[in-house]
């Protein structure tokens, strides 16, 4: 038997990664900002939900990303655009952690790292009870590595300047920031607006 074969992964989810450089200007924003501690009791948030409307620069090179993503990588058509909708900074402090979540109203999700000492908490993608793999989630099946294709949490390592842009339905979470230091992430999400669908079942988001 030959061991040569072609396996088409069909339906794969992606997560978007890349680099912009991080400006002082932007860390010292966010450790100045007004920030209160969120209600699951693992980590602050500011106050502010639009925070990149303060941040222009940083929105105009997120806008950049996620245009790059959905045009160059999804192949969405120009009937349709992006844009930011609400976005926050998280402030982490030692021992603080995210626990998994997903993102409601919006179609995609980001993060940008603005500070994160190693050690602070990779992110962690995981995959959740609808999501059907080769085999169903009921049944307990061992492997003998974890791949892309069978596992059911992913970390993915996070250095300042990252950036991650992924459906806003996927289960996500931190680890715990295992160091005696602050870390910042600013999160946004996404929505579209245009013509969607064609014939009597086209909508105009706006």
């Amino acid at each position: 038997m030959e061991n040569n074969f072609k396996v088409h992964q069909l339906w794969a989810t992606p997560i978007y990664e890349n680099y912009i450089p991080v400006e002082d200007n932007w860390v010292n924003f966010a450790k100045s900002e007004d920030y209160k501690r969120m209600a699951s009791e693992n980590g602050d948030i500011t106050k502010d939900y639009y925070i990149l409307e303060k941040l222009p620069d940083l929105k105009k090179e997120i806008e950049n990303h996620i245009n790059l993503f959905v045009e160059k990588y999804l192949k969405v058509t120009k009937d349709v655009s992006f844009y930011v909708t609400n976005s926050w900074i998280i402030q982490h402090h030692p021992n603080d952690q995210a626990q998994a979540h997903f993102h409601t109203n919006s179609l995609l999700s980001g993060v940008y790292y603005l500070d994160v000492p190693k050690n602070s908490g990779d992110i962690r993608f995981l995959r959740m009870e609808q999501m059907q793999f080769v085999f169903p989630s009921s049944f307990n099946i061992n492997y003998s590595e974890n791949t892309y294709q069978n596992c059911y949490d992913y970390p993915v390592g996070t250095t300042d300047g990252k950036i991650l842009i992924f459906p806003s339905h996927i289960n996500h979470g931190v680890w715990k920031n295992e160091t005696n230091k602050k870390r910042y992430s600013l999160s946004f999400n996404v929505y579209a607006r245009g013509k969607v669908g064609i014939h009597e079942c086209q909508l105009e988001l706006k």
